[in-house]
């Protein structure tokens, strides 16, 4: 497991944005703010999403959004 911080896209509301099914990968990642090393997730920043941007939890650009952790 490696550790998420505020900026990187394993707390960004975009990341794997319009995947619902992959939604169970990503709660955890918000509330524990750790992530597993091989996570590769499509970015759904409207900017970035017709380019089917594939990113690590790690990742970061200036679009980061905070994502609001699970209670």
């Amino acid at each position: 497991m490696i550790r998420v911080h505020q900026g990187q896209c394993g707390l960004c509301v975009h990341f794997a944005e319009h995947q619902p099914q992959e939604q169970q990968k990503v709660m955890p990642i918000r509330k524990t703010q750790e992530a597993p090393e091989d996570l590769v997730e499509e970015c759904g920043h409207p900017e970035h999403r017709t380019l089917h941007l594939m990113v690590t939890p790690m990742s970061g650009c200036a679009g980061f959004e905070q994502a609001v952790p699970p209670m």
